[in-house]
């Protein structure tokens, strides 16, 4: 094995695959993944509904970006923190609001609307996320949905993800993020660009040896619910030049699971993102599975039963 080969993120990444080739193997509804790379799609379970916990909010996103090109005063204008507060669901967020005013000068009164939709996206605040839904409108937020032809669940006007977890496919979300990427006006490109979570990659796959090679760079929303037993990541990167989109979900996991995912997640993500070959062996999970349903859809047949 040469030394980019037996690099660490190498590794981690390839034991995030394998992980995944187990999970197909005895727990296919679990996960669900799409990729797309120029003119190349890898994709597993790419119509099975999943729970989209917070990768969902890129569509409030949307709606805000829609409306700070439609009024460019309405990122910096300014409402009391209270008011924020007073849109909390009442249930455990995993420290997110915490997190969000943590960001914010101490003992401000007042936030920007810039800042709350950087509080739904980079710390996933439910409160941020729930203002964020009055002030731009549920209706603006589901049009996008339609005019994207996106089959996910419609938004009500409270958002809540605990009892009422919002459902999607992983081919949804990569439609969702390529219409980010190539957001129009630029305007609205700018307000998203703002408040969203930047994503860099280094691909040790393209570089040589002795260190990291091309890299590149994108946004990224990453909704880590360790708490609900789901894992689920959706970003988009221009790897020297080539857009590449992915969203990945994982719902009804183990905690041991979710913790060796988290181990090894940012190793895949850029390998993913940045690496052909591992792609490769990424679609070798979805082959099998194809392979598999082949085999039982025969043996149904020739038997009268399904498996």
């Amino acid at each position: 094995m040469n030394q980019t080969n037996s690099h660490p993120q190498i590794q981690k990444a390839k034991e995030f695959i394998s992980k995944l080739k187990e999970l197909a193997g005895h727990s296919p509804e679990k996960i669900a993944f799409s990729v797309k790379a120029q003119d190349e799609s890898v994709m597993f379970n790419p119509t099975q509904p999943m729970r989209l916990r917070s990768s969902y909010k890129l569509v409030i996103a949307l709606a805000y970006a829609q409306k700070v090109a439609d009024d460019s005063n309405f990122a910096s204008e300014e409402v009391p923190i209270a008011e924020v507060d007073a849109c909390d669901p009442g249930y455990y967020d995993g420290g997110a609001k915490e997190a969000w005013k943590s960001t914010l000068p101490e003992g401000a009164k007042y936030v920007a609307s810039a800042d709350i939709a950087r509080g739904m996206l980079q710390q996933s605040c439910n409160a941020c996320t729930q203002y964020m839904l009055n002030a731009v409108g549920v209706d603006r937020v589901n049009r996008i949905l339609d005019e994207l032809r996106i089959e996910s669940t419609r938004f009500s006007e409270q958002y809540d993800e605990l009892r009422f977890p919002l459902r999607g496919t992983s081919t949804d979300m990569v439609t969702l993020i390529n219409h980010i990427a190539e957001l129009k006006p630029s305007s609205a490109k700018q307000a998203l660009d703002d408040v969203v979570l930047p994503f860099r990659v280094c691909s040790v796959g393209h570089g040589d040896a002795q260190g990291f090679g091309k890299d590149g760079s994108g946004t990224m929303l990453s909704t880590d619910e360790s708490f609900m037993h789901d894992y689920n990541f959706v970003w988009h990167v221009n790897h020297d030049g080539n857009p590449i989109s992915v969203a990945f979900f994982s719902n009804d996991i183990d905690s041991d699971t979710r913790e060796y995912l988290a181990e090894r997640f940012a190793s895949f993500a850029c390998e993913i993102s940045c690496n052909p070959e591992l792609r490769a062996e990424l679609q070798n999970i979805s082959s099998q599975q194809l392979d598999r349903r082949q085999w039982t859809d025969t043996l149904g047949a020739r038997t009268g039963r399904h498996l």
